[in-house]
C-alpha cells in the first residue's frame, strides 16, 4: 500500500535506503536542504508496508523568461510565472515496476510507480496554482534518464524546442522542460 506525505525530520530516516541511482539526488534528498522550505518544498510516496520511501518530489516558485535575443530592449524579459520540479526521483527498486490501482468503478489499471508519482505532482501543482498563487508554466532540468518519463506521461517539451543538453551543478548533463499548467491534458 502507498500513500503520500509531506517531507519531515521523522521521514528522513527513510531516505538512508532510498537510492535512484543519481548521488546528487540521493544526497538531496538525505540533507537538509530539503526540509528547507525557502528553498523548495518536497513530498514523498511511501511504501506502508516495507516503511521505505519509493519516491519523491519537490517544488519550488520559478518563472519562464525570455533570452535578450528576442526582447525588444537586448534584455531577459518576463514570460510567465511556474512552478519548478526541482527535484523528482524514484528508488531504483522501484523504477520501471507497476502496481495495480483500483479506480472508483471498481476496474483495475496497470501504471508505473514513476507515472504515479509524477501524476501525484500534478495534482499539487494544480493546487498550488488554484489555491495559492499564480503559475502559467511548470518547468524542470530532466536527467537522460528522465526525458521520457516527462514527455510521454507528462507532455512536457523541450525549453528550446530541441533536446540541448545543459549541465546543472552536481546533477551532470540535464535538458530543460515545460508544459503549460492549463492543457487539456494535464
Amino acid at each position: 500500500m502507498i500513500a503520500f506525505d509531506e517531507y519531515n525530520e521523522d521521514l528522513r530516516k527513510l531516505s538512508s535506503s532510498f537510492s535512484c541511482g543519481n548521488k546528487h539526488i540521493d544526497n538531496f534528498l538525505r540533507s537538509s536542504e530539503s526540509l528547507e522550505t525557502d528553498i523548495c518544498k518536497t513530498y514523498v510516496m511511501i511504501e506502508l508496508e516495507k516503511n521505505e520511501i519509493i519516491g519523491f518530489f519537490s517544488l519550488a516558485a520559478d518563472a519562464v523568461l525570455n533570452p535578450p535575443e528576442y526582447s525588444n530592449a537586448n534584455k531577459l524579459s518576463f514570460v510567465g510565472g511556474a512552478i519548478r520540479i526541482y527535484m523528482f526521483a524514484i528508488d531504483e527498486k522501484y523504477q520501471k515496476r507497476s502496481v495495480d490501482i483500483i479506480e472508483s468503478d471498481s476496474k483495475s489499471i496497470t501504471k508505473t510507480y514513476a507515472s504515479i508519482l509524477l501524476l501525484t505532482c500534478f495534482e499539487y501543482i494544480d493546487e498550488i496554482v488554484c489555491n495559492h498563487i499564480g503559475a502559467a508554466y511548470v518547468v524542470l532540468s530532466a536527467t537522460e534518464q528522465g526525458i521520457g518519463l516527462y514527455k510521454n506521461v507528462g507532455g512536457f517539451e523541450f525549453l528550446d524546442g530541441e533536446e540541448v543538453i545543459g549541465y546543472v551543478q552536481g546533477d551532470g548533463p540535464c535538458v530543460a522542460m515545460y508544459k503549460w499548467i492549463k492543457e487539456d491534458n494535464y
